[in-house]
């Protein structure tokens, strides 16, 4: 009962974004379940939802620990060629990503694939998630090919098990879109966003909210000025419509995106307004690492209006964050030369 209690307590404290209370039932979860060997899976389980959290609010290095503690557990109660092992290796391999461990975050990725495919009865659509979240790093990385190569065997396997027209295949399908863009193929990628955007119906507004956005972005770079200020509009509202319940990272790094496609499509000022109220909700998130280059780009809106302070300001909160990432350097050095412009 106290088990259940807790549970359920940690998951609603998590949907109200009450992350400190949420913490602390899971934490009980754990601790009620540890010395129980019957309820390794509930343990498991408890520790899992502390490190997801943790990650949520920025508290990485407790959020590593968190799910160091259960490889190591699931490595010991299962073994090192488990699924159960190979999940929480992935969702440790995500934390070290998000430290800004890239090469250590990528051979994690790697071991617990190779755990998963060594597995028995191998757990294919845990394979596919962890495929492309390596797949993922190793495009930040700038390893272009290797992603795609990744990405692609993930959909081949979704093909396989009928698995392409669930909203669990979105993720894969923003990644290949987020690929097309890098390859410059505005085409490809607002198809794959499309794709995503089909299978997330009944999906929270946020979650439609990001993906229609990254279709307006694409329809502005393809040139079609009113139907990504119809889209851009569309998922301003849903953005909007969000309940208070939605993580608050996640609602600004969204915010940021539609911002941005009002700043490309000549509306400043709606631009300006909408970038103020994303940077008060994703500072100090785990949303953080998303919006670097939107920064930018805030900060080049700012300092066009002659409000040079609060411009180098978000400018040099960018650069902090696109030090980190090893892809693309251009962005770098683009933050630099802004940086430079202002403050001549």
């Amino acid at each position: 009962r106290d088990f259940c209690l807790s549970r359920g307590l940690g998951d609603v404290y998590k949907r109200q974004n009450q992350t400190e209370a949420a913490i602390e039932h899971f934490e009980q979860v754990a601790a009620l379940t540890r010395d129980d060997p019957a309820s390794a899976e509930r343990y498991i389980a408890g520790l899992s939802n502390v490190g997801v959290s943790l990650a949520n609010t920025q508290r990485l290095d407790e959020a590593s620990a968190a799910f160091r503690d259960a490889v190591e557990f699931a490595s010991e109660h299962w073994g090192p060629r488990h699924a159960m092992t190979a999940t929480q290796q992935t969702k440790l391999a995500q934390v070290l990503v998000m430290q800004g461990h890239f090469e250590t975050g990528r051979t994690a990725h790697k071991e617990a694939l190779e755990g998963l495919r060594a597995a028995d009865n191998q757990p294919r659509l845990t394979i596919v998630y962890a495929l492309t979240s390596l797949g993922v790093v190793e495009r930040k990385l700038g390893n272009l090919a290797v992603a795609k190569s990744l990405y692609e065997e993930a959909y081949e396997m979704r093909e396989q098990l009928d698995a392409l027209q669930t909203s669990e295949a979105a993720p894969l399908f923003l990644a290949l879109g987020n690929l097309a863009r890098l390859d410059e193929d505005d085409e490809g990628a607002e198809r794959w966003y499309r794709r995503a955007l089909d299978v997330q119906t009944g999906r929270p507004a946020i979650v439609r909210a990001d993906t229609m956005a990254l279709v307006a972005a694409v329809r502005l770079e393809r040139g079609d000025g009113p139907g990504a200020r119809t889209l851009n509009q569309n998922a301003e509202a849903l953005a909007i419509e969000a309940d208070s319940d939605t993580n608050r990272g996640r609602r600004g790094s969204v915010l940021y995106t539609i911002a941005n496609n009002w700043d490309t499509a000549g509306n400043r000022p709606r631009a300006l307004k909408l970038f103020e109220q994303a940077e008060r909700l994703v500072v100090g998130t785990s949303d953080e690492h998303r919006i670097s280059q939107y920064r930018v780009e805030y900060a080049r809106a700012l300092a066009a209006e002659g409000l040079t302070d609060r411009a180098l300001e978000i400018l040099q909160a960018a650069q902090v964050q696109l030090a980190a990432l090893p892809y693309p350097k251009q962005l770098v050095v683009d933050a630099q030369a802004l940086r430079d412009e202002l403050e001549s």
